[in-house]
């Protein structure tokens, strides 16, 4: 049976059942936080011969969901997905919504364990030259790396 891995604060001590925890340390860069538990969990696999169900990257332990859901590749779920609204002449709400841009928190969300493989695969140096839009904050950042690599986001 594959496993759920948990990626969360140090801070956070508790055990879950059936459930694999790393930790990282809220103040250091995001960069080398996702890349550093990316190798962690690949090592990890390797010695297991097995690939996670489902990899949980969040610094709020409160709102996520342990359970086994069904995660797609290519695909992050994101817990507090921001939405930049688009506005069209009809003003038809389930179009706007449809065309409104997801931009998913840098924390909150999970994946499979190829798509996370993917997302640490992120770089300093390209994470420095990444914007979207002519934006330059992190956020935006993580949308362009995440369209870079073909990775869309479904909003929880």
């Amino acid at each position: 049976m594959n496993k759920v891995l948990l990626i969360c604060p140090k801070e956070y001590t508790n055990k879950i059942d059936n459930v694999d925890i790393i930790r990282y340390d809220k103040n250091k860069d995001w960069v080398d936080t996702i890349n550093n538990v990316g190798m962690e969990k690949s090592l990890i696999e390797l010695k297991r011969y097995s690939l996670y169900k489902k990899v949980i990257f969040t610094n709020n332990i409160n709102d996520i969901n342990t359970e086994s859901v069904n995660v797609s590749r290519n695909m992050i779920y994101s817990y507090d997905c921001g939405l930049e609204y688009k506005n069209t002449e009809s003003n038809n709400d389930l179009v706007n919504n449809r065309l409104s841009l997801k931009k998913p928190n840098l924390y909150n969300w999970y994946s499979d364990s190829l798509t996370f493989d993917i997302i640490s695969n992120i770089t300093k140096k390209l994470w420095e030259k990444l914007e979207y839009n002519h934006k330059k904050d992190d956020v935006d950042k993580f949308l362009c790396y995440l369209s870079m690599m073909n990775i869309h986001i479904e909003k929880l």
